[in-house]
């Protein structure tokens, strides 16, 4: 399943990164803080929605990581198909990239 996570960001990276290159080549202040509150949101909300079902801890601690990690390919994907600039996926691009190491 891994591998199918990593060529599903890179073909999405793939598809993406030629219509705003230079976008995501100089990322901004901006765009580092959007990037973060994305991360900080999915592993915040997963975490304490999770607890609030009762679940135990080791799980929501799992749960939480997996909805950090996957809200940026979900934002990708979401912000090409309802938002007609290409720039909106920016943040999403450069924060994938940020969880690859």
């Amino acid at each position: 399943m891994p591998t199918i996570a990593v060529g599903t960001v890179a073909i999405l990276r793939a598809l993406f990164f030629p219509e705003s290159a230079f976008a995501i080549l100089s990322p901004g202040l901006q765009v580092v803080v959007a990037s973060a509150l994305l991360h900080a949101s999915g592993l915040f909300f997963g975490y304490f929605l999770s607890r609030a079902l009762r679940l135990e801890v080791g799980s929501s601690r799992t749960i939480s990581i997996e909805v950090g990690i996957q809200n940026s390919v979900l934002g990708v994907v979401l912000a090409t198909r309802y938002f007609e600039n290409p720039l909106t996926a920016v943040t999403c691009v450069v924060s994938s990239m940020c969880w690859k190491r």
